[in-house]
This record gives C-alpha cells, structure tokens and sequence, in this order.
C-alpha cells in the first residue's frame, strides 16, 4: 500500500470512530472505543498500517508551534489589565497525549493545525477544550488486535511495526529539532494575540 493509502486508510478509520459519536459534548474515550471497534473488524496487517500512519502523525506534530498551542490551551495563566502571563512547562507525556487529541479531531483539523495553529479560531472547527488528552489512541491498534483475536495483553502490533518500519522513529524516542524553545509567559499573547484571547475568555468563563 502506497503512503496516500496508507494515510487515506488511516484517517477513515479516525472519521468512522467520530461518526459514531453519539455524545455530546464530545467524549473522548467514547471516540477510541469507537475507534477499536471499527478497526477491529480488519486484520492483522491493517493494524500494523495504522500504528506506523499513527506514529508518523504523532511525529508530525512535534512542532514548536505546536508545543505553543499546548500551553495556550492547557497552562495556568495569570490575567493583569488584559495581558495574559503563561506557565511554560510541557510534561513529555503530556504532549504527546495532546497531539492524539490533535489527531482524533480528523484529517482536515490536523493539517490545518500544522501549517498554522491559528486555524483553531478560523470558525471552521468547533472542539471541546475541556479534556485535550487522548493518551487511549497510543493503544487502539493494539486493542484491536487483542479485540479480533482474543488475546490480552498483546505487543504484537507495535513489535511488528517496529520491525517493518524502523526508519519511523517511535514517539517516545524521536528527538525534538526545534529551531527555538516553546514560547512562555506574556510572549504567547505577542505572537498569537487572537488565539490567545479567544482561548482566555473560554477558559475564563
């Protein structure tokens, strides 16, 4: 299978899981299971083709920018006369967990957000900010293996893909190249003033 359908794959499989969403406001762990459930009706190959395409996508979002929308959307911050003053630590985990989230928002979201982080306030998406932590996407092709084939704690998938697809570097190794460090403090609202206020006034209500 080539790399568009590989990705074509991939984001189907993230959009039926989202389609099947009968919760709102938007229930996060309701759309992994949902993810596992539509997965688990393919085979073991398949499996493996969605780790490898979800790894890529995890990696594709290790952005500076992105670490900037990390912390505008989930750090305490500190409001005097309108300037808003944020904390600057990422936890690794963290943001990695918040990338799945980027991910489970689907394809037209995810490449809107890599090219510009800005794209969160265009009015074209509307997403739940109360939880960004999708941590249970790390483990749905896994689950689903263990789903189709009735076994328990399988490492079968990720051992495989491992195997198969060594060039791509797994999240919890890949290095960072950022050209600078994650902008913190009154600096965010400088550089994204209208993200900032928008995410401000929704985490201030």
């Amino acid at each position: 299978m080539n790399i568009r359908l590989d990705e074509a794959f991939f984001w189907d499989i993230i959009r039926q899981g989202n389609q099947s969403q009968n919760e709102e406001p938007f229930d996060t762990d309701e759309h992994i299971d949902q993810i596992v459930t539509v997965l688990s009706q393919y085979e073991k190959d398949d499996f493996i083709l969605f780790e490898k395409v979800l790894r890529e996508k995890i990696n594709q979002l290790n952005k500076v920018e992105i670490a900037d929308f990390y912390i505008i959307l989930n750090n305490f911050f500190e409001i005097k006369k309108e300037v808003y003053d944020f904390e600057g630590y990422i936890s690794t985990d963290d943001f990695i967990y918040f990338r799945c989230w980027l991910i489970l928002q689907g394809k037209e979201f995810f490449y809107d957000i890599v090219q510009n982080i800005e794209s969160f306030i265009s009015g074209d998406y509307s997403c739940d900010i109360g939880d960004t932590s999708a941590e249970g996407l790390l483990y749905v092709s896994e689950t689903a293996y263990e789903v189709k084939y009735d076994q328990e704690d399988s490492l079968v998938i990720r051992d495989a893909t491992d195997l198969l697809y060594p060039e791509i570097e797994h999240y919890d190794l890949a290095e960072s190249d950022w050209v600078r460090e994650p902008y913190s403090g009154k600096e965010l609202q400088k550089h994204y003033p209208e993200l900032v206020r928008e995410i401000g006034e929704l985490r201030s209500e």
